[in-house]
C-alpha cells in the first residue's frame, strides 16, 4: 500500500483478488475515526457487562472511565460531531437491559 500524491490524493490498494482499487483520502480518513470510535464503543461494552457480575472490580471501572473520558475528549469532538452524553446514556441502556 502507498500513497499516491497528486491534486485529487487517492490512496491505492490492492483487494482481496489483486486488483488495484482506488479511494480518495478523505474517505479512509473517515473509515479509520469510525473505527477508533467503534473501537471505544466495543471497550466500553465490554467494561459495563464485566462490571455488571463485578461492581468493584478496578480494572473494569479503570476501563469504563477511561472510555467515559475518551468520549467527552477533544478529541473524541475532532472524530465526529455526535453527543458523547446521548452515546453514553444510550450504551448504558442497552447494558442495563
Amino acid at each position: 500500500m502507498y500513497i499516491r500524491r497528486n491534486r485529487a490524493r487517492w490512496f491505492r490498494w490492492y483487494n482481496e483478488t489483486g486488483i488495484r482499487e482506488y479511494e480518495p483520502m478523505e474517505t479512509c480518513w473517515e473509515e479509520l475515526a469510525q473505527a477508533i470510535i467503534l473501537s471505544a464503543v466495543a471497550e466500553y461494552r465490554k467494561a459495563l457487562k464485566y462490571l455488571r457480575i463485578n461492581p468493584r472490580n478496578r480494572e473494569w471501572n479503570r476501563r469504563k472511565d477511561e472510555c467515559e473520558q475518551f468520549f467527552r475528549s477533544w478529541w473524541f469532538g475532532i472524530l465526529t460531531d455526535a453527543d458523547p452524553a446521548t452515546i453514553i446514556e444510550k450504551l448504558r441502556k442497552e447494558a442495563a437491559g
